[in-house]
């Protein structure tokens, strides 16, 4: 006969003992699959992302300075791993007429010191920056501003003999010099000097704060890391055309320390079942709690997952996104300097897209004897997505100035 105490007793029988750790079984064998796959995904995707967003990160660090470049400055070592271009601060148009009796000229049949600037500068230049113009080769002593003896290389001042300084609209040279080459377009660039970008041990480097070298030269220490993790690296250049621009092209892989997988270290677990003490008809098993306990983590993991897929397809988006307002905001400018260089209101609004771009643009006139007048235009595209505040705004900005006779 059994007491109550004993028909109180609670507890799952052998069979449901059986069942339970044959669901259990197959509820981890299914998170097994539906968990360890989509986190090593998520490893792998991440992995990928960290890298592409490296190298993007370096190709815009470059392309920022490659569009700065001084024309014609660009060159590429023997080894394919350095490249170096001349650094340009801004650059603007020499007066070479007078106004009528105004204005001061840049004289290239002496020695001159200062002269006019056509439309302001975007800022006052430094002293030591280097004034340069016409420069048509990155070898050679003629018309190259890396070689020893410059014909077209020369130093900013601070004040000249007459006592004029420096502004942005006029410019004061530390001593007088003749140029030896007019520019066809009364163009000029300021400079603070050449940059070389090179793959040194495993790393991509940035090196500036040098001087001009006639010879291409491969620093080795000093330098800034643009990024790591670098296993291939090359450089190539092909200079431009009259039909075209000229072509930087660069090769860049990356790898990151833990690509490859390992299997997790499998162990054993000594005394690890709860004792206790063992009655008549006293049957242990899962608790109802136990069980509903297991099925939430598992549904929680599962979430977190989705979540962190989520999480990382949106960056992926958004990133796209950056480059498309980018592009955009380019549009704005052609839009801008077209519109400018047929006589018409370069300030206007359109639609890419789903972009919103609005232009601004300011203008200077100026005349030079009876060739004028020049029209200085500086004009500002805004490329905008969504609204402020909301988690798919974007917004970039883009400025250039053209000039048009």
């Amino acid at each position: 006969m059994r007491t109550a105490s004993e028909k109180n007793q609670r507890g799952f029988t052998l069979v449901e003992l059986i069942v339970v750790i044959l669901v259990i079984g197959i509820l981890s064998a299914l998170g097994g699959k539906l968990i360890v796959a989509p986190v090593k995904g998520y490893t792998d995707l991440a992995r990928r992302t960290r890298l592409v967003d490296q190298a993007e990160m370096a190709l815009r660090r470059m392309q920022r300075d490659i569009r700065h470049a001084l024309p014609n400055s660009i060159r590429v070592d023997g080894t394919a791993h350095y490249l170096e271009l001349i650094n340009t601060l801004d650059g603007g148009r020499y007066r070479a007429y007078l106004d009528g009796t105004t204005g001061d000229i840049l004289d290239f049949d002496a020695a001159d010191l200062e002269f006019d600037v056509l439309g302001d500068l975007s800022r006052v230049p430094n002293d030591g920056d280097s004034l340069i113009i016409y420069n048509v080769t990155s070898s050679g002593a003629v018309a190259n501003a890396y070689a020893g003896t410059p014909d077209n290389r020369a130093l900013i001042g601070s004040v000249s003999a007459s006592g004029s300084s420096n502004s942005t609209s006029h410019l004061v040279l530390s001593s007088g010099f003749k140029f030896a080459h007019r520019s066809p377009y009364q163009r000029f660039y300021l400079s603070d000097g050449p940059v070389t970008y090179g793959c040194v041990g495993g790393s991509l480097m940035r090196y500036d704060g040098y001087g001009f070298n006639a010879t291409q030269p491969t620093p080795a220490s000093g330098g800034a890391q643009v990024t790591s993790g670098v296993t291939g690296c090359s450089f190539s250049y092909d200079p431009g055309a009259s039909q075209r621009a000229g072509l930087v092209t660069m090769e860049l892989t990356l790898s990151e320390e833990g690509g490859d997988h390992h299997p997790v270290a499998s162990g054993s677990c000594g005394e690890c079942a709860m004792k206790g003490l063992v009655r008549y008809h006293n049957q242990a098993g899962f608790t109802l709690v136990q069980a509903i306990f297991a099925v939430v983590v598992l549904s929680l993991l599962g979430l977190a997952m989705m979540r962190l897929i989520g999480v990382q397809s949106a960056t992926s988006v958004m990133a796209v996104q950056q480059a498309r307002a980018y592009q955009a905001a380019r549009s704005g400018l052609d839009w801008g300097a077209a519109r400018a260089a047929a006589g018409n209101d370069c300030n206007g609004s359109f639609t890419v897209d789903d972009f919103a771009v609005a232009v601004s643009c300011t203008s200077q006139s100026f005349t030079e004897g009876a060739t004028g007048p020049y029209n200085i235009y500086r004009i500002s595209a805004t490329a905008v997505y969504g609204a402020v505040g909301s988690v798919d705004y974007i917004s970039r900005t883009a400025e250039i100035r053209v000039g048009f006779p």
